[in-house]
């Protein structure tokens, strides 16, 4: 398992079965995983930014546009804190911030 500068991750010259068992472990999946979903979130950041000249272009003000935008956004610390505090639930997973696109 190489790291490279810009923090992806590579096998260097496994064969199949030493993949298999660098997968199963946790921390390793747990990195590939985190890797793509953090260049996923160029994604939720783009229709962010395609959402807002949308809205602004049907609604013509900047405000309504923006305050929108900051509700859908601040329903993800509520939905949070109802999944912690609320449901008792320690794990709260990245992915479930990937909402964020389907939402947009």
């Amino acid at each position: 398992l190489e790291v490279h500068h810009a923090g992806t991750l590579r096998l260097a010259s496994a064969d199949v079965d030493t993949a298999y068992g660098m997968w199963r472990r946790d921390d390793f999946r747990n990195a590939v995983t985190d890797e793509v979903l953090f260049s996923d979130m160029a994604l939720v950041y783009g229709s962010l930014v395609v959402s807002l000249v949308c809205v602004l272009a049907y609604t013509r003000s900047l405000f309504l546009s923006v305050v929108g935008l900051l509700q859908v956004c601040f329903s993800f610390p509520l939905a949070f804190f109802c999944y912690s505090i609320v449901c008792r639930l320690d794990f709260f997973p990245f992915l479930n911030f990937l909402g964020l696109f389907v939402i947009m």
